[in-house]
């Protein structure tokens, strides 16, 4: 099950619940959690501070590597593929690409084989990264205050 966790409003608590319910998940079996923020919130609230040249989820967005490649544990064990600001960048190359509201659905087709369950933290807009990951989503889940 791929779920994403969306809302265009920021401070609403979609980073928080994804680490929340990402967590839970964990404990019942396998569970990834994918940063789309260019803010990389998530990353950092799970203790990630990614090194320089390592994969990003801008190098699985733009199609530069595959998706376990791109995966990294956090301090806790938890899946991560990691976030930093370069994901602004992939918005940017992929916007005029033919089909590129379905990038991370295509990316995601073999996870389900590897991951139970995806949760996908959307960045606070209705821009392409967000599109990409309501898409890819079997559920959206959208916490409000």
């Amino acid at each position: 099950m791929i779920i994403a966790v969306a809302n265009h409003k920021g401070g609403v608590g979609k980073t928080t619940s994804t680490i929340s319910l990402g967590g839970l998940l964990a404990q019942t079996g396998s569970c990834l959690m994918i940063d789309l923020d260019p803010q990389g919130n998530l990353t950092t609230g799970l203790g990630v501070d990614l090194a320089p040249g390592q994969p990003s989820g801008y190098e699985l967005f733009t199609g530069q590597r595959p998706l376990p490649d791109t995966v990294t544990q956090t301090p806790a064990g938890l899946n991560l593929v990691p976030a930093d600001v370069n994901l602004v960048r992939a918005e940017t190359e992929m916007q005029h690409k033919s089909g590129c509201y379905y990038t991370l659905k295509d990316r995601l087709i073999t996870a389900g084989r590897t991951y139970e369950h995806i949760l996908i933290d959307c960045p606070p807009s209705r821009g392409l990264l967000t599109i990409n990951a309501l898409v890819a989503a079997d559920q959206v889940l959208i916490p409000v205050q």
